[in-house]
């Protein structure tokens, strides 16, 4: 996030990208994907891209963006998450489910750009990427009714994809575990 002095400023609430300035490898169409989806995330109206050089006008001005071309990234951003002089953007940027929420925007931001589409795989309740004792868990919990599963968590339980979840799924489930698949 970025900050405004003085005041009145503390009402300043906009989404800055920053992208190469000189427009390298079209920078500015991931850049203005990833504005909108921060803003759309943090309900912010405003969305830019921008681009800063040199005086001269001849590399970026900021370091970290200096470094990346240096070292042939082909694409490089800063992103600004509105600005933590701004009270609602601060105490919204302080809550981890929000956080998650806009890595989640992000990484779908990206993997939308570069047409990736996300694996899905059932059994995976807890969503990290691998079948373990956390989903185990879950799907007990599930399956007991000691645990409200959101509706993609449903869907994700559902392991021989039956259209329900019960005893079949949280069995074969165990069995996917133990086998390491």
């Amino acid at each position: 996030s970025n900050a405004v002095g003085g005041s009145g400023n503390e009402r300043v609430d906009r989404v800055d990208v920053y992208y190469a300035y000189d427009d390298l490898n079209s920078a500015s169409l991931l850049g203005r994907m990833l504005s909108n989806a921060i803003a759309k995330c943090m309900e912010i109206q405003t969305a830019n891209i921008k681009t800063r050089k040199s005086e001269k006008g001849d590399w970026e001005y900021y370091g970290v963006m200096r470094g990346a071309r240096s070292v042939g990234c082909p694409l490089y951003y800063i992103l600004e998450h509105s600005f933590h002089t701004n009270k609602r953007s601060a105490e919204w940027l302080l809550k981890e489910e929000n956080l998650k929420k806009l890595a989640k925007a992000e990484a779908k931001t990206i993997a939308d750009y570069y047409g990736i589409s996300p694996k899905i795989l059932l059994g995976d309740i807890n969503q990290n990427g691998r079948l373990d004792a956390m989903d185990y868990l879950l799907l007990k919990r599930i399956c007991f009714g000691t645990y409200l599963p959101s509706s993609e968590e449903l869907k994700l339980a559902d392991v021989n994809g039956d259209g329900k979840v019960d005893k079949e799924d949280y069995v074969l489930l165990k069995r996917k575990i133990m086998n390491g698949e």
